[in-house]
């Protein structure tokens, strides 16, 4: 047990200073979805601009979006999305996890989970991804590509 806590304290002590150098991020991107269930139509684009932290050399991201989906559905819809990224220094892919968040204000909040894969050339990205959206009460998967900027 004593060689557990003292790997664990030494694994610490050698990440601490890595993730002391936090990089602030923005970036800005546009996208298009396509709804896939219950039945397939274009759900529309939408603007997302976004802030963050990266740690580990951008190995690791935080972020907070604000997305703004207009489409045929629903109209206009705001949404805050909590994001984390992970992405390899090796190669140039990702993966984004994502927590959409609709109607914070009102009683009728709502929450959907899902995720990206990215690549990534520069300050440019590409990403294509799942994300299950409420729309007038009942639930649609949308797949969503979109495309942006990274500073």
């Amino acid at each position: 047990m004593r060689k557990l806590n003292f790997l664990v304290i030494v694994a610490a002590l050698c990440i601490l200073p890595a993730a002391a150098h936090a990089e602030f991020l923005f970036e800005g991107s546009i996208g298009y979805g396509l709804q896939v269930s219950p039945s397939v139509a274009t759900s529309g684009y939408n603007v997302m601009a976004a802030a963050g932290v990266g740690f580990l050399d951008k190995i690791l991201r935080l972020e907070l979006g604000v997305a703004v989906n207009r489409d045929q559905f629903a109209g206009t819809e705001y949404q805050l999305r909590p994001m984390v990224i992970l992405a390899p220094p090796i190669i140039p892919f990702y993966i984004r996890g994502v927590v959409a968040c609709a109607d914070l204000f009102s009683s009728s909040r709502q929450f959907a989970y899902g995720a990206y894969l990215g690549a990534e050339f520069w300050w440019l990205f590409a990403e294509v991804g799942a994300l299950p959206r409420i729309i007038n009460g009942s639930t649609s998967w949308t797949a969503e590509a979109r495309v942006g900027l990274h500073i």
